[in-house]
């Protein structure tokens, strides 16, 4: 027990001698993720003038009804809040299309109004959009079909069914200003159909806003690539060494416990670090994340402190495991720089998970980072998720005892 001790205070000893440069290329990076992070959700408008999608219409613009829907969906429908109408030729439509211009455009057929008046549905309106879009767009095509068919069509329905019962049951005295009332009735409530429900925010990845969604995935990403910072820690122990060491009675699972213990408090005086900072911001104002206006700054950096300790123990067994192959430094780098960024992209640090395909979704949420991600987002909105817990647990054991048998191997190979 004394030889272990005596070995884990040499790793304090290294790593104190490594720490300046270590630390000054952490602050670096982070500062550099930070402005870049910052600068971005800055920018974004979030006050309700949000960007809108634009949609190109093509019809006949000499129908007497075209135009006047058109205009009264910009003037007074609640769409005009996130849709950009355009009236557009059916080329212009298209070249606007392949330019990126507009996400989608509706070609209205000739004659499409004056069927629908007279009850007609055999027209039917075509909805283009570019290929391959499963986002925003893809919602947006299915979302508005849905509403055209249940507007256009009850409201249709019930105008002509409301004529037939007129016509058989001989009621016929004031049809045509019954009628008149009923279609003013359908308008109005198509424009008021924003009031029947509430509309609320999900945010873009489990439940998150744009300013959470990032803090998150900014400090993943920060820890993913923590390693290629910390590469002369580990490169400054040689082969030769492992093996001494192994030889003397710290056997390869002691070497890379104290090894990993020290990275780990490492790794913790930097998050203090990023947390002060982060801190510093919120209380500043330069960041504002929704959920911390009633628990309070500091208890909301707390928790995000509690909540990465795990995750840094996740990081630092994948780390250890990819660097354990010390082939040469290029390769290493590469290894580390490869894996993570892939690892990152699956657990949606880059992009929402919520915009991938079904399987890769799916696949994203089990992996390393995404766990980490959904564990985080747990303790960020107080709903401490336990089997998320569980998985990285399971997953950093994993890593661990990969690393242990492969410093073995690598130590009986030095004999």
């Amino acid at each position: 027990m004394a030889l272990f001790f005596r070995f884990l205070r040499i790793q304090f000893l290294k790593v104190r001698s490594v720490f300046p440069k270590i630390f000054l290329a952490s602050v670096l990076t982070f500062s550099l993720l930070s402005v870049i992070a910052f600068l971005f959700v800055r920018n974004m408008n979030f006050s309700g003038n949000k960007q809108k999608i634009s949609i190109g219409i093509v019809g006949d613009l000499s129908s007497k009804y075209f135009e006047f829907g058109v205009n009264a969906l910009k003037m007074v429908d609640s769409s005009r809040f996130f849709l950009d109408l355009q009236l557009l030729s059916e080329e212009d439509a298209k070249k606007a299309l392949r330019k990126r211009k507009i996400a989608a455009f509706v070609v209205v057929p000739d004659g499409f109004f004056e069927a629908v008046e007279c009850g007609e549905n055999n027209l039917q309106v075509s909805y283009y959009t570019s290929g391959g879009n499963s986002g925003v767009e893809g919602i947006l095509k299915d979302e508005v079909a849905e509403i055209v068919t249940t507007l256009l069509l009850h409201a249709q329905a019930g105008i002509f069914g409301m004529e037939r019962i007129a016509l058989k049951t001989n009621q016929l005295k004031n049809l045509r200003e019954d009628n008149y009332d009923l279609n003013l009735k359908y308008v109005k409530w198509t424009l008021d159909r924003t009031k029947f429900v509430r509309v609320e925010e999900t945010g873009l990845s489990e439940g998150l806003s744009v300013t959470s969604y990032y803090l998150i995935s900014l400090l993943l990403v920060f820890f993913a690539f923590f390693g290629l910072g910390s590469l002369s820690f580990f490169i400054s122990r040689t082969q030769s060494q492992r093996t001494f060491f192994a030889l003397n009675g710290i056997s390869s699972v002691n070497q890379i416990f104290c090894e990993f213990l020290v990275y780990f408090f490492l790794q913790t005086v930097v998050l203090l670090f990023a947390c002060a900072l982060l801190y510093v911001f919120a209380v500043s104002d330069l960041v504002k994340i929704d959920l911390w206006k009633y628990s309070g700054a500091f208890s909301g950096v707390l928790s995000l402190f509690t909540a990465f300790l795990p995750v840094i123990v996740l990081l630092s067994s994948i780390q250890f495991f990819l660097f354990e192959f010390n082939v040469n430094q290029i390769a290493l780098v590469s290894l580390q720089f490869l894996s993570m960024t892939a690892l990152a992209f699956s657990g949606g640090c880059f992009y929402p998970l919520d915009f991938f395909p079904e399987a890769l979704k799916n696949f994203g949420k089990l992996s390393p980072l995404g766990e980490a991600f959904s564990f985080v987002n747990s303790i960020f909105s107080n709903k401490f998720s336990f089997t998320c817990l569980m998985i990285m647990v399971l997953y950093s054991v994993i890593f661990f005892f990969l690393t242990c048998a492969l410093r073995k191997v690598r130590v009986k190979e030095g004999l």
